[in-house]
């Protein structure tokens, strides 16, 4: 508190020399009139007493006349700084305002509130749907079902059934059509090369009856596949959705400890406010500041500015 006051004396000695461009000074006698009356040195078309008895930041203005102890006629104008005396209001509104404002931001019903948690909820809605995206990708692969396969190992298995099935039918198609020509072959009558003919044909239609069967097996093993799979559907449906509950908790804690991080860092700005304005503050330790214009006489006509001076007061008693 020394260094502060301290610092602060300082600092108001050089607002006085300041004040020193601004005021000049009267008095009650001849002497007073006459100071009163001089031209402000900083516009001459105005009179220093009008100037310091004006002055906005003076109150309580008075004009004295004295002989130092040089033999001198002093002309005195003193005032009371308001500004001064409003020192430990101005920091009290201060506080309350700096409260007030950072409170706000605590307020659901406040814009800036809303807008930093509805931003924070859309980047948490983008990162779930990555999560539940790469949770289902996850499952699909590794989460084993009743039958021992997972369901991708499932899809994977219909698809290559169904790969073996359309082979099969394309060769039936093939060989069907090698059927058709030796019937037409035939058909024309009788030659050297029918026996070969009617042998191939006979073999083709083995060869179609073959596949067929094949393609029925594998219908029948392909329908119990998907079967399989509407079960497992529903199955992996229960474990994804039992993941994804999981993972929805873990990720609405996170936001919910960021918002409480948020919350926690405004609440101890407050804290920090409400500390600060309960302690003692320099500016606050101020009781009065009092201005005095000095001018030395140095003929009945003539005077000089010898000095402007701030005299402080402070609540404890210096």
């Amino acid at each position: 508190m020394t260094l502060c006051t301290n610092h602060l004396r300082a600092l108001a000695a050089a607002l006085a020399a300041a004040c020193a461009l601004l005021l000049t000074g009267c008095g009650d006698d001849a002497s007073v009139d006459f100071v009163r009356s001089m031209p402000y040195a900083l516009d001459k078309a105005a009179k220093t007493g009008q100037v310091l008895d004006n002055y906005r930041y003076c109150v309580d203005g008075k004009w004295t006349s004295e002989e130092d102890d040089k033999g001198r006629r002093i002309v005195s104008y003193t005032c009371r700084l308001k500004h001064f005396d409003d020192a430990e209001d101005i920091v009290e509104k201060h506080y309350e305002d700096a409260i007030k404002t950072t409170e706000a931001r605590l307020d659901e019903k406040n814009p800036q509130y809303r807008q930093i948690f509805d931003v924070e909820n859309a980047v948490k809605e983008g990162q779930w749907n990555q999560i539940e995206q790469r949770v289902r990708s996850r499952l699909e692969k590794s989460a084993l079902l009743s039958n021992g396969r997972t369901l991708d190992q499932t899809k994977r298995l219909a698809s290559d059934i169904q790969r073996q099935i359309n082979r099969h039918q394309n060769q039936v198609m093939m060989t069907q059509g090698a059927v058709n020509y030796d019937k037409q072959q035939l058909a024309r009558g009788s030659g050297p090369g029918d026996d070969a003919v009617r042998a191939r044909m006979a073999q083709n239609e083995k060869l179609i009856a073959d596949r067929q069967a094949k393609i029925k097996g594998l219908e029948e093993e392909l329908q119990k596949v998907r079967n399989d799979l509407s079960d497992e559907e529903k199955q992996f449906a229960d474990k994804l959705k039992d993941a994804l509950a999981v993972e929805r908790k873990a990720l609405d804690e996170r936001y919910e400890e960021r918002r409480q991080n948020y919350v926690g860092s405004i609440q101890k700005s407050i804290d920090k406010l409400k500390a600060e304005a309960g302690a003692d503050h320099p500016w606050a330790e101020f009781k009065t500041a009092r201005l005095e214009v000095r001018y030395a006489m140095t003929g009945e006509k003539s005077a000089d500015l010898i000095g402007t001076m701030l005299h402080l007061a402070y609540k404890d008693g210096t």
